[in-house]
């Protein structure tokens, strides 16, 4: 039911009705009511096995030692909030009970994020001013700007392109000539 769930309010956003996920899943809707009392209670059910997912992938990420793996999360994430559009909307609307439960996994996110970054400043591909609360910014912009932009890999793929290379570590003679008249 949550696989279901998940292609359901990943494609069409919380807005989508319980009702379909029931159809896709293959059952009757007293099911899904049996299973999650609540729309939000099926929702937060569907970001938690998202975030649950981007974990053990952020881990895997991380495994390979390359100072360059923070872009490839990066990418990760933004291509998750393109396909996934029920994450803003949830969080938004998530209960104090909820958030309090998956403080850890949250946390771990942003710890594996911070880890990648320092490993891609000391290798000199990232700005060392960047911190984890700069990328959870741009995340935030890319997934409503993603919304703007709709299904066109073209522009997706821009997107990314542009919000990596604001993070990426410039080379002192290109400072310099920017800062020209």
């Amino acid at each position: 039911m949550i696989d279901a769930a998940l292609e359901i309010f990943g494609s069409k956003g919380a807005a989508a009705s319980t009702e379909e996920v029931a159809v896709r899943a293959g059952v009757g809707i007293a099911t899904v009511f049996r299973h999650f009392a609540t729309k939000q209670a099926l929702l937060e059910a569907v970001v938690l096995s998202r975030l649950e997912r981007l974990v053990i992938r952020g881990h895997e990420i991380e495994s390979d030692p390359d100072a360059g793996q923070f872009f490839t999360l990066f990418a990760v994430f933004v291509d998750e909030a393109h396909n996934k559009r029920v994450f803003g909307d949830v969080l938004t609307g998530a209960s104090d009970e909820f958030r309090a439960a998956n403080v850890v996994i949250v946390d771990e996110l942003w710890a594996i994020f911070g880890r990648l970054m320092a490993r891609g400043q000391d290798g000199g591909l990232i700005r060392a001013e960047f911190d984890v609360a700069d990328v959870r910014a741009l995340l935030a912009a890319a997934h409503q700007a993603l919304q703007m932009i709709g299904d066109d890999p073209e522009r997706r793929r821009r997107l990314l392109a542009v919000l990596s290379d604001g993070v990426r570590s410039r080379p002192a003679n290109e400072k310099a000539a920017r800062r020209r008249p």
